[in-house]
């Protein structure tokens, strides 16, 4: 590994900061047949967490395990696509007679599946449109894992994305095949903690009371620093205290963000020197320069109120006073309803966060720096 500071995907445990006693809660959990709903602000370190829980040898060994993303997912179709990804590609490296048990099992999605010319194993090459029965397919992928030879672990990321499938019945019907698993145990993770809140809490909602519930704050600064400085001192470098406790305090101690600073820095610091503030300086700056087309861009998107409303946040740690009449004089807006329509939208794009009482800040906390050098 060139740079230890690993970004956006797992890389073992040598690369794994703390989450001691989140990995112990969630083996508690698995081991006792019990279902998890996992709830942390994006970027936060749910998605590395579940990817380490599952290279645990006591997981490992005993259970099969698949990670399904459905994010970019906006109906029952889809999501069935995806968790056929998953298994497909949690098989694969176990050996063909399993995934040869999947193919005969899923019968509906047999078409989809092929060989790959170049090497002769299979390739999975389900497309948009191939899930032309999705509770048929469903049904087939239940009996499997209900089938299976080792209990199964089924990993639900960004899994609040349900709640907006154009399907009403989507909840209702993925609830009655995830009930009915008895060789299998689910981990919900979700980072709109409001709506995964309402998924599983409201007794109106088919998941009410079908979980445990975990939250996923920041590592605490003390380990993480600890973890930063080792990895800086294994290859010939050194972290400065002022630069960690710096980076931590910069972004509240949000995991990918913290990473990446440090991955920069690491890149820029020379061998047997230190990570000082002025390369931090550097470093925040690289990223920022990098990301500036994606920033404009993002911007671009925006209603102009909406642009306002981003600018005037990202200028304040916590926004909170943005509903009063006296705001909305000050900054140039209608009224409160015309802060009200442009604070809505942005939150359910996920430009910003927060709640009134809270206060609200940008969810991506790069984006709000660049936009107060900006101005």
């Amino acid at each position: 590994m060139i740079n230890p500071f690993v970004v956006g995907r797992y890389a073992g445990e040598k690369y794994f900061c703390d989450r001691e006693e989140e990995t112990a809660q969630l083996i508690k959990q698995i081991e006792n047949g019990r279902s998890v709903t996992l709830v942390a602000e994006r970027r936060m370190g749910k998605t590395g967490l579940i990817r380490h829980l599952f290279h645990q040898p006591e997981i490992d060994s005993r259970y099969y395990t698949f990670f399904v993303d459905i994010y970019a997912t906006s109906s029952v179709e889809e999501l069935v696509r995806e968790l056929s990804r998953a298994i497909f590609r949690g098989l694969k490296p176990r050996g063909k007679s399993l995934i040869d048990k999947f193919i005969a099992t899923v019968k509906s999605l047999q078409f989809g599946i092929g060989v790959d010319p170049m090497t002769g194993e299979p390739s999975f090459q389900i497309s948009q449109g191939n899930v032309a029965r999705p509770e048929t397919t469903l049904e087939e992928i239940f009996r499997y894992i209900d089938n299976a030879d080792r209990p199964c672990i089924i990993a639900f990321d960004e899994f609040q994305q349900v709640a907006e499938y154009k399907d009403n019945n989507a909840e209702a019907l993925l609830r009655t095949y995830i009930q009915n698993a008895a060789n299998a145990v689910f981990i919900f993770a979700g980072s709109r903690r409001h709506m995964m809140l309402n998924m599983f809490n409201s007794a109106k909602r088919p998941f009410y009371n079908s979980t445990l519930s975990l939250s996923l704050g920041p590592i605490p600064q003390e380990k993480y620093t600890l973890f930063a400085s080792s990895l800086f001192v294994q290859e010939g470098k050194r972290l400065s205290p002022e630069v960690a406790a710096e980076i931590y305090r910069l972004v509240r101690g949000t995991t990918w963000y913290m990473q990446l600073l440090m991955n920069e820095g690491f890149a820029l610091t020379r061998k047997g020197e230190e990570y000082t503030p002025a390369i931090l300086s550097a470093a925040l700056r690289n990223i920022l320069d990098i990301q500036r087309d994606s920033y404009l861009q993002q911007l671009a998107t925006l209603s102009p109120r909406q642009r306002d409303l981003v600018r005037i946040i990202a200028s304040e740690p916590e926004a909170r006073e943005l509903m009063s009449g006296g705001f909305a004089m000050q900054n140039g807006f209608t009224s409160v309803s015309s802060v009200q329509s442009a604070l809505k939208k942005l939150v359910e794009n996920e430009v910003v966060r927060g709640s009134a009482r809270e206060g609200y800040s940008l969810t991506d906390y790069f984006f709000a720096e660049w936009l107060r050098r900006e101005e």
